[in-house]
């Protein structure tokens, strides 16, 4: 047991090294360019709607002219919840704030394929699957060139709600059942769009794998 979690410790380890390459553009001063650039401002107003009292946080009091909009009704929370919690608490600036949110995306999403992909595989190709998970052109494309902070929090939740999955056609039990549940909120809280492309494909692994049930 002890060599397995050693094992695993090690394969994160360097899954978690192979994410700072890839985040070293995260390091330079200042804010990088990107075409989602309104993500500073919809942390202000997720941190100024969090501070006027709002729980759960609906409305940005500044926008549409100061008259205020409802954006968290229908935009995409979780990144704006997390990146209002590193400046609140952590005190950080909004520009950190938000650069870290970019961050911890990417580094979980390694996690998050290299044990849904344990299921399948050994570790080592476990390993291999997470890494070309974090390396897929498309994600580069998505933090420096999109800056879709929702998107990139998706990656982390759809090898998560996967794992649930297949954790439940395993043993159904009501641990598994949440598991999934929460997999399946967070990533509809990351970003719902995602979500509505996800779900099919997931109800679709979700039946080969009862298909598959020799029992």
């Amino acid at each position: 047991m002890k060599k397995i979690f050693k094992q695993d410790l090690f394969f994160l380890s360097l899954l978690l090294v192979l994410s700072f390459v890839q985040l070293r553009f995260l390091f330079t001063p200042g804010l990088y360019t990107f075409s989602d650039e309104p993500h500073i401002a919809n942390l202000y107003e997720m941190i100024r709607a969090v501070t006027g009292g709002q729980f759960p946080p609906r409305w940005a009091p500044d926008m549409s002219f100061n008259y205020g909009y409802p954006l968290f009704n229908f935009y995409y929370p979780l990144p704006f919840y997390l990146g209002s919690v590193f400046f609140l608490v952590f005190k950080l600036s909004l520009i950190n704030s938000l650069k870290i949110v970019f961050g911890l995306s990417v580094i979980l999403s390694g996690f998050s394929a290299y044990f849904f992909a344990k299921k399948f595989f050994s570790k080592a190709t476990a390993l291999s699957v997470a890494i070309l998970y974090l390396y897929t052109p498309y994600r580069a494309v998505d933090l420096y060139v999109r800056g879709a902070i929702g998107e990139m929090w998706s990656f982390v939740f759809m090898p998560l709600v996967f794992l649930a999955i297949y954790n439940l056609v395993e043993k159904a039990g009501i641990l598994n059942i949440m598991f999934l549940g929460i997999s399946l909120a967070l990533l509809i809280l990351a970003h719902n769009l995602t979500a509505i492309i996800f779900v099919p494909i997931a109800v679709i692994f979700f039946l080969v794998l009862i298909i598959s049930k020799k029992e």
